[in-house]
């Protein structure tokens, strides 16, 4: 297909929890090429059939398509459409046409078992976005494209647009309405996490896993399966800043300090894991895990993922 019949430079598809991700990628990437990415198209696509819109697009209309590639990806409705357009392209026009970013470094597949084994992935803990940019960049000048050099007013603009979103986070992180706001988001991750532990309770009954929280908004709580557990909370120091807070899951053997629980042995506390609060270009509260050099913005639903597989692979290795 000739370089004018595309519509689209670039294509990004996505799962529901790497939406923070994908909308940092595309301000990123969008001052030099023509991205497609869903949640900013949604007024434009209001109305059209998903099906076929999302055939087009990743099927013909996109030069190159780069796929936020974790295990769940292909299952859900819009990305199982993206994952058959991406296959019947492919069959015709071979791989070269994209680039997979796997999510989340602890699933041992790294990209579909259907895409060729020396085809090159992109992986964050090394490259981190800007480099996962450059090689988007890199990929689609390969395939004959040419990028588009901003003009000193565009460059402009783009630097106002940064200093307003530092703006925007810096009130987010600092005063009582961004608080709330994050509160409502740790809400959200309690809730996942509580789904979470329903579906590991389905596949795993052998290690008998539960969970318990206060019911308070903000509230902790706690994972056991004993005689090991894991503690999850967040709670700002103070009612209007939150920048050195931490959402933390912590892994004990032994039941963790609760509330009306006593115990003989005293528990005892092992690693964990840490999410700083922060807040999207798009104005939604965000977490960023502390632990990763080159950690994307995640949201509560994949916060939670994350936390769960932790406490999974200790769980394992106990």
């Amino acid at each position: 297909m000739a370089a004018s019949q595309f519509e689209y430079d670039v294509a990004i598809s996505f799962g529901y929890k790497d939406e923070p991700f994908a909308n940092k990628l595309y301000e990123l990437l969008k001052g030099r090429l023509k991205v497609f990415l869903y949640s900013k198209e949604q007024e434009k696509l209001a109305g059209t059939d998903g099906e076929a819109t999302f055939n087009e697009v990743f099927g013909t209309q996109a030069k190159l398509v780069v796929v936020l590639y974790r295990e769940a990806w292909g299952k859900t409705p819009f990305t199982r459409f993206e994952e058959t357009a991406i296959r019947n392209r492919a069959y015709s026009d071979g791989y070269d046409f994209t680039v997979f970013i796997p999510m989340d470094d602890t699933e041992r597949q790294k990209v579909p078992n259907w895409v060729p084994k020396n085809r090159l992935y992109v992986g964050l803990e090394r490259w981190g976005i800007e480099g996962a940019c450059g090689v988007i960049e890199a990929r689609f000048s390969e395939l004959g494209g040419e990028i588009h050099e901003e003009t000193v007013q565009e460059i402009a603009a783009k630097a106002a647009e940064k200093l307003a979103y530092e703006d925007r986070r810096e009130k987010h992180l600092s005063t009582h309405e961004g608080v709330n706001a994050q509160r409502a988001s740790f809400d959200e991750v309690r809730e996942k996490l509580i789904e979470g532990v329903a579906t590991i309770q389905k596949s795993l009954p052998a290690i008998a896993l539960t969970e318990k929280h206060d019911g308070r908004p903000g509230g902790s709580m706690v994972f056991l399966s004993n005689p090991i557990a894991m503690s999850v909370g967040w709670r700002p120091e103070y009612a209007n800043v939150m920048r050195e807070s931490r959402l933390q899951a912590t892994f004990w053997n032994g039941h963790p300090p609760w509330p009306g629980i006593m115990t003989f042995d005293t528990p005892q506390e092992g690693a964990s894991i840490s999410f700083a609060p922060d807040l999207t270009e798009d104005g939604r509260p965000a977490w960023k895990q502390t632990h990763k050099a080159a950690a994307a913005l995640l949201s509560p639903s994949g916060v939670a993922d994350v936390i769960l597989k932790w406490f999974l692979a200790k769980i394992q290795k106990g």
